[in-house]
């Protein structure tokens, strides 16, 4: 609707007559003046007779002067529709409103903001914009391209909608960051070019395992959309799938722990997802977030047909929309679990080479005694000399491993196993 509006206003800026009305929406009319080549909306302070003006597009250019005032009447406001082909927009004193959808023109070529420094509100950092502390991050211009955007300390909130589709393949954050917010269905710190998030190790709220974004709290943030590689495992201790998270991976295969309980809006909209393993611990799904065609699935046909649907913030009881899927239910999986230990103790001992044979046994025979298991590429738990297959030398491997320590040893496991690998 907004590059319809853009199309309806490019009409107008040869005609002189002001004002004039355009329709935003069905039921909704906007009333537009113009001073110069700006549009603008009047509106009146609340319980007041007193106008100020709000800005609603202003003319293309390399760098754009939003004035302070238009016949005497304070510019407050920049409206969501405002730019498209402005490569620096410079914000006067006045200014105190910008909307959180300011980047929500995708083709907008903006590169940089500039804030006059008497704004009492606004603050510019190196072309994006803050408030006037510099503790929250407005809007990263969409414009931007750069292999590296480090973000300043002192920085503590990402506003909801700060950037859409800046060209940005790593981001550094701040020891200081405390939130970074998203909405239902769209993250802060969402672009498609991002290929890893790192985190100073003073933050103690977020950290980062692999390029991978996690707040400390058990919500999986942030796996870089453009990050390489088909198959991720999400790590034991991880509650929730965030909104967005997985949005527009390269992932084929994805692993869900038994700790999480809940996946939000957005976060599995991955064209190229074939197979998930969702664990019986999940509870709560988005309507929103689309689940692939093969799903291995941690309880019962019952347990599965539980799972509540969400709505937003409302969740309906209702059954999972199943239409063009196979669903294997009652399926072990060792994925989340450490090389030599695909019971997920945390220790290996004798029961993990009990494990393995019983996982030896349903891969290799018919009778799967009731348990479906993920395809054998994905057992590297229990695969530990790392030949492809899980067998006997595996659980030969784990036995002589646990007798070792058992009398004393203290090498580790991964140190353990090296001379044995076979890749």
């Amino acid at each position: 609707m907004k590059k319809i509006i853009s199309a309806v206003l490019s009409a107008f800026l040869l005609l002189s007559a002001v004002p004039f009305n355009c329709t935003a929406e069905d039921d909704d009319v906007i009333k537009l003046h113009k001073y110069k080549d700006f549009y603008y909306e009047l509106h009146n302070f609340f319980d007041s007779e007193e106008q100020y003006v709000s800005i609603y597009m202003v003319p293309d250019g390399d760098r754009v002067e939003i004035p302070n005032e238009i016949n005497g009447l304070p510019v407050k406001e920049i409206s969501d529709n405002s730019f498209n082909k402005v490569n620096t927009l410079v914000i006067p004193d006045n200014v105190d409103t910008i909307p959180n959808s300011l980047n929500s023109w995708d083709d907008t070529t903006l590169k940089a903001f500039e804030v006059s420094k008497n704004n009492p509100n606004y603050s510019s950092i190196n072309g994006l914009l803050y408030n006037k502390q510099g503790t929250m991050l407005y809007a990263i211009p969409n414009g931007i391209e750069t292999d590296t955007l480090t973000l300043p300390e002192g920085l503590e909130t990402i506003r909801s909608g700060a950037t859409s589709t800046a060209k940005i393949k790593n981001l550094v954050l701040p020891a200081s960051l405390k939130v970074i917010s998203s909405t239902l269905d769209t993250l802060s710190i969402y672009t498609s070019t991002l290929e890893s998030v790192s985190v100073s190790e003073k933050n103690i709220n977020y950290v980062v395992q692999d390029g991978v974004l996690f707040s400390k709290n058990g919500l999986l943030v942030l796996y870089p959309p453009s990050k390489e590689g088909t198959s991720y495992s999400v790590p034991k201790g991880v509650k929730t799938i965030g909104t967005q998270a997985f949005t527009g991976s390269k992932l084929k295969t994805l692993y869900l722990p038994e700790s999480v309980t809940e996946i939000y809006m957005n976060s599995l909209n991955i064209s190229g997802l074939e197979r998930i393993y969702l664990p019986k611990s999940i509870q709560n799904i988005d309507n929103y977030s689309q689940l692939p065609p093969d799903i291995y699935y941690g309880g019962s046909k019952e347990d599965y047909m539980n799972i509540k649907i969400i709505y937003g913030y409302y969740p309906y009881y209702k059954y999972i929309d199943n239409s063009n899927k196979t669903i294997h239910y009652n399926v072990k999986t060792f994925k989340n679990n450490g090389i030599g230990d695909p019971d997920g103790n945390d220790a290996v001992n004798a029961s993990d080479a009990s494990w393995v044979l019983s996982e030896y046994s349903n891969l290799s025979t018919s009778d799967r005694k009731g348990m479906e298991y993920m395809p054998i590429e994905d057992t590297t738990a229990s695969d530990v000399n790392s030949d492809g297959s899980v067998n006997a030398s595996d659980a030969s491997l784990i036995l002589t491993y646990y007798s070792m320590v058992s009398t004393g040893g203290t090498q580790s496991f991964k140190d353990f196993v090296k001379p044995y690998k076979k890749s």
